[in-house]
Order: C-alpha cells, then sequence, then structure tokens
C-alpha cells in the first residue's frame, strides 16, 4: 500500500518528525498512533501490490 498522490505533500511535511529521536514511551506511543492513523486510513491508501513487479523490472 502506499499514500494516494493528492495527499503525499502533506506526509512529506510530516515525516519531519521522523527524524527526531525518539527515546521515551511517550514518543513511541504517539509515533505509532501517527503510523496507525495512516496505514488504518483508507482514504489515503490504495493498493499498489500489482504495480511492483513493473518497478523492480525497472532496477
Amino acid at each position: 500500500m502506499r499514500a494516494r498522490p493528492q495527499r503525499r505533500e502533506q506526509q512529506l511535511q510530516n515525516n519531519m518528525e521522523l527524524k527526531l529521536e525518539v527515546d521515551g514511551d511517550r514518543d513511541r506511543r504517539d509515533l505509532k498512533s501517527w503510523d496507525e492513523e495512516i496505514w488504518n486510513n483508507p482514504a489515503v491508501l490504495e493498493d499498489v501490490k500489482k504495480e511492483v513487479p513493473g518497478y523492480l523490472q525497472q532496477l
């Protein structure tokens, strides 16, 4: 699965959070919640499994 293109800009802005050092349970819980919010939301995901072989052939 991957994020839909129209949401990509918003995700890139959110990726700043991934560059932070996570050293506490509260930070881990917050990041886990943020991750689950994305992965459990079908409105921002699309199934791309069928596209993967084509991308791999380009490598």
